[in-house]
């Protein structure tokens, strides 16, 4: 019987998130960067100048401020598909993205699709994001992606705002 429940809490501890990443956090420019094809290094501010997120067991909800545009986004933690909007700005569409997020070693991967217009033609990117909170309580955000021209490799740092 002790064998049993020790399994059963082996099992809810593993299907359990790790992290809950509610808040609202500020941009650490000094810690972020994004290198660029050619080695050139740039600030990168993947989740804009400041956040908010409000996580359940189900999802996590994206409250984006860049500088004063705000941007919403919502992302199922089960593995299910998650559509969302990405402006194109410049009078562009919107693009719709289509994401899946899991948690994956203690940190919550969100990988994505979408296809934008590029020089005319269809252009498809694909994600990788992955959350998690550092040892000194940081929210780290390391994004991956292709093709490289269009999803650099990143890094943003942000520290909680209260």
């Amino acid at each position: 019987m002790v064998h049993l429940l020790l399994i059963a809490a082996l099992v809810v501890a593993q299907s359990a998130p790790v992290r809950d990443f509610s808040g609202t956090w500020s941009f650490d420019e000094a810690r972020s960067t994004q290198t660029l094809p050619g080695g050139r290094k740039v600030i990168a501010k993947l989740l804009g100048d400041e956040v908010t997120i409000r996580q359940s067991p189900s999802e996590m909800q994206l409250s984006i401020r860049i500088g004063e545009a705000h941007v919403d986004a919502v992302y199922a933690l089960d593995g299910s598909a998650s559509l969302n909007q990405s402006s194109e700005g410049s009078g562009r569409p919107d693009v719709t993205v289509m994401s899946r997020a899991a948690w994956e070693d203690g940190k919550l991967v969100i990988r994505s699709t979408s296809t934008t217009e590029a020089l005319g033609r269809p252009v498809t990117t694909e994600t990788r994001r992955v959350f998690w909170i550092d040892s000194d309580g940081s929210l780290i955000l390391d994004r991956s992606g292709t093709p490289a021209s269009e999803v650099p490799t990143s890094r943003s740092v942000y520290h909680r705002a209260r």
